[in-house]
């Protein structure tokens, strides 16, 4: 073993404030989006229901993820209610 093989406890220390700081920003990052795609449920909104239904959402899915909270991204909400959705309909297609 050779000195090299250590680690010294400021290169810990300096890879944890490094952790730290990539933990904030990416918190920061991921409020901002969900605020960003939080302004488009409103241009989803306009859209008519025979169009959301084109995309595979109803307007309850809409709502639904509007209610979710200040800092969730809504767009999450939205697919996993149309990826629910789907899979009941191909279990229906099954039966």
């Amino acid at each position: 073993m050779t000195a090299l093989d250590h680690q010294t406890a400021y290169a810990g220390a300096a890879r944890t404030r490094t952790d730290v700081a990539s933990r904030v920003t990416n918190g920061f990052k991921a409020v901002f989006r969900a605020f960003f795609n939080r302004r488009h449920i409103g241009n989803l909104a306009e859209l008519s229901d025979h169009h959301l239904a084109d995309i595979g959402l109803l307007r309850t899915d809409l709502h639904q993820a509007a209610r979710t909270g200040i800092v969730a991204d809504p767009t999450a909400t939205l697919a996993s209610l149309r990826r629910r959705r789907e899979e009941e309909r191909f279990a229906r297609q099954v039966c």
